[in-house]
């Protein structure tokens, strides 16, 4: 068989692939790695939510409405797995087809979405993964020339802000991309009316969420509050065993000697957990309104009584989730079905590993430590990109890009413990856009050579 017949049979086989195939191909990939979903146990306490009806404010009330309603249909993550993964792949791929040929936006996806700190996030249960699905999605439905698809895309951007308190950051970029490259009013008008579209988009999250739930946990007194506290804390001055007592009064404080000191040896920036759990908590979990209103306050008074404790504090506290410290973030690589053999049974997700499965996680572990699951190379490499964007007039890369560092950022204030799923957005926005620059630069570079031969 001649070398040239082998070429051409090939470029034929090569030209019956089309883009569909590449993204289904790309899509199974992935489905089959994480088949049935994997999940940790926020995943599990959602899925709890989802089927006794009981949602609560610590975890978005919406995904357990979408949640119950799948696992009426197919029982398990099975179905969630599917509408993460199939609308992540299909907003990414509308996104890059505004750029690129068919074909080249389909493979530019698969590296997009299959890139190990991506598609480890993607291959878990997670309102991150989540948000990114609705947020991707719901950008490429809302550019739409059609009304009715960019109406979904307005809904699937809703649905991306109910996912995590701080989303509605990340849409505000998203917003005002879509009203300016959909009217032709003043820039000045286009950015405002972007401004309230992404206020509005915010404000029906919180409300729908709030509709939606039935039991008030106020997690961020119980948690975020209690760790700023003892953050805030540890890097002031001393105080006296009598002024720590009126400060944290009425807070659950359990301890009542050598009260600065215990609690500057409770504190770390990883987490706020021992604070109020185990034999050396400082506080016991707050349950009561006269214990939150008390956090409340000895948190506005810490905070405004030393800003500078409290900014190296939160300092602190983001180069954790960046990965600016001896110890990796949170689960860069999470492959578990659930936490505990007890989880898995409670749920009915009793399942285990294939050997394609077993391969691909011990792969991403493997890695977890090195640079490439580092949060802040893609930190800084994003605000680089944007530079490249803003003076090249890429507004999908501005838009995208400014997003998902907005996005980033907020967890300056609003970290609890480095958990390597709070950068996902970002991390999946940088490497879009990454790639899709390096793309086009190898392709106009091909154009060039192919000009001058």
């Amino acid at each position: 068989m001649s070398v040239p017949f082998l070429a051409t049979s090939l470029r034929e086989l090569t030209a019956r692939i089309t883009p569909r195939h590449i993204l289904f191909a790309g899509w199974l990939l992935l489905f089959v790695y994480a088949f049935p979903g994997y999940m940790s146990t926020d995943s599990v306490v959602q899925l709890h939510q989802a089927r006794t009806g009981v949602r609560t404010d610590w975890h978005p009330p919406l995904m357990a409405l979408l949640w119950g309603y799948l696992d009426r249909i197919i029982s398990g993550p099975v179905l969630m797995l599917v509408l993460q993964t199939t609308l992540f792949f299909v907003g990414v791929f509308k996104l890059l087809a505004r750029a690129f040929t068919p074909r080249v936006a389909a493979l530019v996806t698969c590296a997009v979405v299959l890139f190990p700190p991506v598609v480890t996030t993607m291959a878990v249960i997670w309102k991150d993964s989540q948000m990114a699905a609705f947020f991707v999605a719901g950008t490429a439905a809302a550019l739409s020339p059609h009304r009715r698809w960019r109406v979904v895309g307005w809904l699937l951007l809703g649905a991306a802000a109910a996912m995590r308190h701080n989303a509605p950051v990340a849409i505000l970029p998203l917003a005002i991309f879509i009203v300016w490259t959909s009217s032709s009013r003043s820039r000045l008008l286009r950015v405002a009316i972007g401004v309230l579209a992404s206020l509005a988009v915010g404000i029906g999250a919180m409300a729908v969420n709030s509709a939606l739930t039935k039991k008030r946990e106020y997690p961020w007194y119980g948690s975020l509050a209690l760790l700023d506290v003892a953050g805030t804390t540890r890097y002031s001055a001393p105080r006296s065993d009598a002024e720590m007592q009126h400060l944290l009064r009425d807070t659950g404080l359990v301890v009542t000697e050598d009260i600065h000191r215990r609690t500057k040896l409770a504190y770390q920036p990883r987490t706020w957990w021992w604070l109020s759990h185990g034999d050396g908590r400082i506080w016991d979990y707050p349950t009561t309104k006269t214990q939150r209103l008390a956090i409340r306050r000895a948190w506005i008074d810490v905070v405004t009584d030393d800003p500078g404790a409290y900014w190296y504090h939160r300092r602190r506290v983001f180069n954790e989730v960046l990965g600016i410290s001896k110890e990796e973030p949170w689960s860069p690589v999470w492959w578990f079905f659930a936490e505990s053999p007890e989880q898995a049974v409670g749920v009915g997700h009793n399942h285990s590993h294939s050997s394609y499965q077993r391969l691909l996680g011990e792969f991403f572990t493997e890695r977890r430590n090195g640079p490439l699951f580092r949060v802040y190379w893609y930190f800084w490499l994003g605000w680089v990109l944007l530079g490249v964007a803003i003076w090249r007039r890429q507004a999908l890369a501005v838009a995208l890009l400014a997003s998902g560092l907005a996005y980033e950022l907020t967890y300056f204030f609003l970290a609890p413990s480095p958990d390597f799923r709070y950068s996902h957005w970002m991390i999946a926005c940088v490497v879009g856009v990454g790639f899709a620059g390096t793309t086009r630069v190898a392709t106009e570079l091909a154009r060039r050579r192919g000009s001058t031969a």
